[in-house]
């Protein structure tokens, strides 16, 4: 059963004050107490999240998580893409 709803709530909240680090530390609580199918999509929302905000190492996390949860949920060529982004992105700054 789906628990910790009120941390969408606040997640809300802080989003709307435009603080997207406590936003989305709401959202990491809101999926960690969610059914895996809920989880998978709540994660996939962080990494997005995270892309919007230029955080790619997050958001490869969040994305392998929701992978975790549901390996159909939509990511898999994103995040390969970014996955591929950060080891160029190494490979050019060596």
């Amino acid at each position: 059963e789906d628990q910790h709803i009120p941390h969408l709530w606040i997640s809300k909240f802080y989003s709307t004050l435009e603080k997207e680090e406590e936003s989305l530390s709401h959202l990491v609580l809101l999926a960690e107490g969610c059914t895996p199918p809920r989880a998978a999509d709540e994660y996939k929302t962080i990494g997005e999240r995270y892309i919007a905000i230029n955080q790619v190492s997050q958001a490869i996390e969040y994305f392998e998580k929701a992978m975790h949860h549901n390996e159909n949920i939509g990511v898999k060529k994103r995040l390969n893409k970014l996955k591929s982004k950060i080891q160029h992105h190494e490979i050019s700054s060596n």
